[in-house]
């Protein structure tokens, strides 16, 4: 174990949440358990059926997906996200949202805003006016 017992954050946006995703399976297989996962606007990395693959604690696998990102809800036919994460959703009314249901996200989208929803910077600002807000 090169880390010995120190954990690990492993972190992607889009793309890079796939691979950050794919990266935490492969640490995972190779005995490593001590990590954290965070993904802003990925899309489902695992092909269905929906399962658990990741075996770590859903607190430590946290994916955020801004209302009408795109490249979160593309592709959807034959990839599923991993059942063992925990979705922080940030709702188009400006709420976020913990596991909120699938019917209701799919009620939620809104055409004109899948490329803006899916930049980083809105990841960053809607996150920033919660933490904002979060007592100390």
């Amino acid at each position: 174990d090169p880390w010995g017992d120190k954990p690990l954050l492993i972190t992607g946006h889009s793309a890079g949440g796939c691979a950050a995703e794919l990266t935490a399976l492969r640490l995972q297989r190779e005995g490593f358990t001590n990590f954290s996962l965070i993904c802003f606007g990925k899309a489902s990395t695992f092909l269905k059926p929906r399962k658990r693959r990741l075996r770590i604690h859903p607190r430590d696998h946290i994916s955020v997906c801004s209302g009408s990102d795109i490249v979160v809800r593309t592709p959807r036919y034959c990839f599923a996200p991993d059942q063992n994460q925990t979705l922080f959703y940030l709702g188009n009314d400006g709420c976020n949202y913990v596991n909120p249901d699938r019917d209701w996200m799919k009620a939620d989208f809104k055409i004109g805003q899948i490329i803006s929803d899916h930049s980083m910077k809105n990841y960053v600002c809607r996150l920033n006016d919660f933490f904002d807000g979060a007592p100390e």
